[in-house]
């Protein structure tokens, strides 16, 4: 009911569009413990993002479900309700976790669909991040580049490498689960003035 009114419908239908931005915005809201993030809301954002993700996405959603349905009581004999919270979580870790791997594990998990960007440049392993994180660049010739992280719901902006040239071939920074806050942060690697974003889950 609240997704079909027509304040529903403009986000869902921008959210679909872009489906980047609508991972990290939802992350944000699912994962976010503090009281400033209506129960009601976070309730609503389970159920929208299923939907808003279903059709690149929804392989790794009918996974999880199998997966559940071949192990859903615990060592202890306890049943594990399917809940929606449980479900989404683990629906936004792998997407987070799709989108840190290179092309060729892309196409084999997406079963050939058209990936967004080019992850074979630049991606962050392992993500989400419980202790600490590489920020990986792969560089086809000589070329400037520089790393920011901008931080959750703050904004804030942290200098991972100012502006620098590099050489050709693969490069790592190292990134402590420390240094960032709760929930989603962003990180921006520019090449030859070509940005590339890239989302940090934190739990």
């Amino acid at each position: 009911m609240f997704i079909e009114n027509s304040e529903g419908k403009i986000l869902y239908n921008y959210a679909k569009s872009n489906l980047v931005e609508s991972v990290q915005l939802f992350a944000d809201i699912i994962f976010n413990e503090s009281e400033t993030i209506d129960y009601f809301v976070k309730n609503i954002s389970y159920f929208m993002f299923c939907h808003i993700a279903k059709d690149r996405y929804g392989n790794i959603l009918e996974q999880i479900k199998n997966n559940w349905i071949l192990n859903n009581y615990d060592s202890n004999g306890s049943y594990i309700a399917p809940l929606p919270e449980t479900f989404t979580k683990k629906y936004i870790k792998e997407i987070l976790q799709l989108q840190g791997m290179g092309s060729s594990q892309q196409n084999a998990v997406r079963q050939g669909q058209q990936e967004e960007d080019n992850f074979e440049i630049v991606n962050v392993h392992p993500n989400p991040i419980t202790d600490h994180s590489n920020i990986n660049i792969s560089l086809s010739g000589k070329s400037t580049v520089s790393i920011n992280i901008i931080k959750g719901n703050s904004g804030t902006i942290s200098q991972i490498l100012p502006s620098a040239i590099l050489n050709k071939g693969n490069h790592h920074f190292a990134i402590k689960a420390n240094d960032l806050p709760l929930g989603v942060s962003v990180c921006v690697v520019t090449i030859n003035g070509k940005s590339y974003s890239r989302k940090i889950l934190k739990q």
